[in-house]
């Protein structure tokens, strides 16, 4: 017993001294229309399991406003970097001052704002871009070798940033889908996953995980969610 204990002290200590910095990027707050808050919190709780000290950053963009309540446009528009601001509570920055010398890796939620706020995968398809700030942090991170986590829809965002990037990524969005299909389209090899695996890109150190892509339960899109978490600690 008593040496159980003086293990976990240990492991808090060595967490406390080795603490990561990762950049968390938001686009907005709810699953219809910016970051999927279950998926973010998630993957927040996760980050202090393992050590880790959120940075939250946001685009400082408007975007359309979804009624989550029956799914209907609201015919209105909030600006991304405030509606953030609801899951970090408070204490994030334009995406424009995010830099990745500054951070040991990035961590991407899922929810309907990676595809239409962060780059516009959800109209575009095949022909979709990434928000320049966006690309120029996922660039920063593959060209420093600091890795990459995202989750749900967010690895097509990944898709959307690395157009230039010779050989593609490897990911997941779940199952064979359209979404799948199309950043195949892109050239990105996808792998099929449940919701408690993920997939790695070992040489980009890229790690996904299907999320909410899949029909799972929560308990098992947290564990797929955690293990994505892990593995991006592990690389740093």
């Amino acid at each position: 017993m008593v040496n159980c204990v003086k293990k976990r002290l240990n492991l808090a200590k060595k967490r406390f001294f080795m603490s990561k910095n990762i950049a968390v990027i938001l686009s907005g707050c709810g699953h219809l229309d910016g970051s999927e808050i279950r998926e973010s919190v998630i993957g927040l709780v996760a980050l202090s399991e393992f050590g880790a000290e959120p940075h939250f950053f946001a685009p400082n963009v408007d975007e359309s406003v979804i009624n989550h309540n029956n799914n209907e446009q609201m015919g209105q528009k909030r600006n991304a970097l405030l509606e953030s601001a609801r899951i970090s509570r408070g204490n994030i920055k334009d995406l424009s001052a995010a830099k990745m010398t500054n951070f040991d890796g990035i961590f991407f939620p899922g929810g309907s704002g990676a595809a239409s706020v962060l780059c516009n995968f959800a109209t575009k398809g095949v022909n979709a871009v990434a928000l320049p700030e966006v690309e120029r942090i996922i660039s920063e991170s593959l060209e420093q070798k600091k890795p990459i986590a995202a989750c749900c829809i967010a690895p097509a965002l990944l898709a959307c940033a690395t157009n230039s990037l010779s050989p593609k990524l490897t990911l997941t969005l779940g199952a064979t889908s359209s979404a799948s299909k199309t950043v195949e389209s892109m050239g990105i090899t996808h792998k099929e996953c449940q919701a408690n695996e993920i997939v790695c890109d070992n040489d980009r150190k890229v790690v996904t995980t299907p999320a909410y892509m899949s029909d799972a339960s929560l308990f098992n899109i947290s564990v797929g969610v955690r293990k994505m978490i892990k593995q991006m600690i592990d690389w740093t």
